[in-house]
């Protein structure tokens, strides 16, 4: 028998000795490294190491199997180290016994392992061989990993593809970081290596197939991997059970970090709504009698504005056929009765993304007319826009927003004052000891003193009226905390979900205690103040299923109040009242300067003309004055409707991507 072939493949000159000994001092650490946690990725590293240890030599007539082995082969590879070294430490990943196991029960492998497919096949029409091409392959998926590994730990939410437009940015704050490097070298680089070093060594004999005839099918397999990964993506969100969520780990979590990478990619292809043009929009508004801006009118003494965006208000009674009958966490916003407006509003937003909310808020305008999974602040508002907030200044409003948590989420610097913001508030700026921190986090009522203090000094000095936005903190997620024990509300999930649930019902009852001391101050004011307070989406808790999050789904819901500490008219207490019981963000800056006693301008009339047809308008879609729901893929509604969500789409495009130059803001001056 000849067994040369064996002894080719397994001799050991000084340096194949010296190969296969760096590849062992590297797998003795990596295995000791993470063998008590992750016995399945020290699986992976031994069998690299048995691959290192032999000498591979593949036939030229044998090259076309490599390439039907080695993308699934590298898939695999990439799918496990790469995403479980940006998710280490996570609390999902800490409670898993399986990453594995975890990656085949969501189904998503192969899903998201065409994207390798794509790039392998690339590297081999670009005439790499197909060990050139196994080794480069891995890299691209490598360096995003590692740059979405300290994206993360620097901000707190993961890598998306408008990122990379922001890299001047990124460039200027790079200094002030720290970069670890036990994990992006444990679980990507030095597995990597290990990867990479049987093709290192292998041999592989020149092709006979000719080369044009190579390139050729090399080019029709691209471009076959380049539609089904399309497809894969565009399959994978449309099934229903699947969104694409953005904020903290949850592009990793939810879908997979490279399948909601790949999907953030359409946040940057935007195109006109059909027929739109700026000659369009100005007869439009010509035709509906909307001139210029001008500032908010009123007949009498106006009131100074608070609006709280309490970050996860939700009202999970709706949820009862899950929680069962739980007792009330915020009794004292449900005995708000005099002088007050309570409604619900759809959120464009689910577990997070906060930042999305506030736009709609702030500007009037609606995600429903943008991509998926894009975030406003970080991707369109590149220039000074009109807002709410200047609308109040051009009315002799002083500004100010306040927000008891970093001021470098969510690109906030950036956006205030292009939105009119005069004055901002961050943690720095706020004064708390640690009594003041639940959950380490600034406590409602923390943020609510500070926010009465900086309006008794400003009534102290100045008789202009006030806007002022407080976005809170204390109820942001995760829910689970070891050192804090929160009240049963209810048990029917798992030991940590329990946790989780009763937390955040324990954090809402604190939301509702430091409302009542609020209110209860402003009630003592001589000046008239206008409050609204909304949540900016639900928490991320074990609740929701696909049906929740269908076009007017649960899981957008939030309860929204307007209260006053003056008597509102009948006919304000009547035009507040939500039409059909829900609206949406983007209606409700107008419904406060209406409680304060103004008129609404052209822009913002305009807008509440698009409300009395369609009454809620979100990502997931809109209702009809009739009450039915339609999803935003379905197409704009016949008549009436259908023109005036059309006018809303063209005004919005307009500002955001086209010259900002409709009729409305002729000769308008952004202080």
């Amino acid at each position: 028998m000849d067994l040369s072939f064996i002894r080719r493949a397994f001799r050991f000159e000084l340096k194949d000795i010296i190969r296969i000994a760096a590849a062992s001092v590297i797998a003795v650490v990596e295995f000791i490294l993470l063998c008590t946690r992750y016995p399945e990725a020290c699986a992976g590293i031994v069998m690299f190491l048995i691959l290192i240890i032999p000498t591979f030599k593949v036939s030229g007539r044998f090259r076309f199997v490599c390439d039907l082995i080695f993308p699934f082969y590298c898939g695999l590879f990439i799918m496990y180290y790469f995403q479980l070294g940006c998710l280490y430490g996570h609390p999902m990943t800490e409670a898993l016994s399986s990453f594995w196991g975890y990656l085949l029960i969501q189904n998503r492998v192969f899903y998201e392992i065409i994207f390798v497919y794509v790039v392998y096949f690339v590297f081999r029409l670009l005439m790499m061989s197909p060990k050139v091409a196994m080794i480069a392959t891995p890299v691209p998926f490598l360096l995003i990993a590692l740059i979405n590994y300290y994206v993360f730990q620097f901000r707190g939410h993961e890598l998306v593809f408008l990122d990379f437009f922001s890299v001047g940015t990124a460039a200027n704050v790079m200094g002030s970081y720290s970069y670890p490097l036990f994990v992006p070298i444990v679980f990507m680089v030095l597995p990597y290596v290990l990867f990479i070093m049987p093709f290192i060594n292998m041999e592989m004999e020149k092709s006979k197939v000719h080369a044009a005839v190579r390139e050729a099918v090399f080019a029709a397999v691209s471009a076959l991997c380049v539609f089904l990964s399309m497809l894969s993506a565009k399959s994978w969100f449309a099934d229903g059970n699947h969104i694409f969520r953005e904020w903290g780990d949850m592009m990793s979590v939810a879908n997979g970090y490279y399948m909601s990478f790949v999907q953030s990619i359409k946040a940057v292809i935007i195109t006109p709504p059909d027929g739109y043009s700026a000659d369009a929009l100005n007869n439009y508004l010509n035709e509906q009698g909307y001139g210029k801006v001008e500032p908010l009118a009123s007949s009498g003494d106006t009131a100074n504005i608070i609006v709280i965006m309490n970050e996860s208000y939700s009202d999970l009674s709706i949820y009862e056929d899950i929680t069962g009958k739980t007792k009330n966490p915020d009794p004292y916003w449900d005995s708000l009765k005099e002088n007050t407006i309570h409604g619900y509003a759809m959120s464009s937003v689910f577990g997070g993304n906060t930042a999305n909310s506030e736009f709609e808020f702030l500007t009037g305008l609606s995600m429903a007319n943008l991509p998926t999974g894009s975030i406003a602040y970080h991707s369109y508002i590149k220039d000074n826009m009109y807002s709410a907030v200047r609308a109040l200044n051009d009315s002799g409003y002083d500004s100010l927003v306040m927000h008891p948590y970093f001021k470098d989420g969510w690109n906030r610097l950036e956006v205030y004052p292009r939105l009119g913001f005069r004055k901002m508030m961050f943690i720095d700026d706020f004064k708390f000891t640690n009594d003041d921190l639940i959950c380490g986090k600034v406590t409602d009522r923390c943020a609510y003193e500070n926010m009465l203090s900086i309006l008794d000094e400003h009534d102290k000095s100045s008789d202009t009226k006030t806007f002022t936005y407080m976005i809170t903190i204390q109820n942001h997620g995760g829910y689970y905390f070891d050192d804090y024990e929160p009240d049963t509300y209810s048990t029917v999930f798992d030991e940590y979900n329990n946790k989780c649930y009763n937390t955040f019902m324990t954090l809402t009852n604190e939301s509702d205690k430091a409302l009542e001391m609020l209110l209860t101050e402003l009630k003592k004011k001589d000046e008239k103040y206008v409050v609204l307070v909304f949540g900016d989406h639900q928490p991320e808790l074990a609740l929701t299923d696909a049906s929740d999050f269908m076009a007017g789904g649960r899981a957008w819901v939030v309860p929204y109040i307007i209260w006053t500490n003056f008597d509102m008219t009948e006919e304000q207490m009547n035009g507040l009242k939500p039409k059909g019981g829900v609206t949406s963000f983007n209606y409700l800056a107008g419904d406060v300067m209406r409680a304060a006693g103004f008129e609404l301008n052209s822009y913002f009339a305009s807008i509440e003309s698009v409300r009395e047809e369609l009454p809620s308008i979100s990502s997931s879609g809109y209702y009809l004055k009739d009450g039915s729901a339609r999803s935003r893929e379905s197409g704009l509604p016949d008549g009436v409707a259908g023109d005036r969500m059309r006018y809303y789409m063209y005004l919005q495009y307009n500002i955001l991507f086209d010259d900002n130059n409709s009729s409305l803001f002729t000769n308008y001056v952004y202080n």
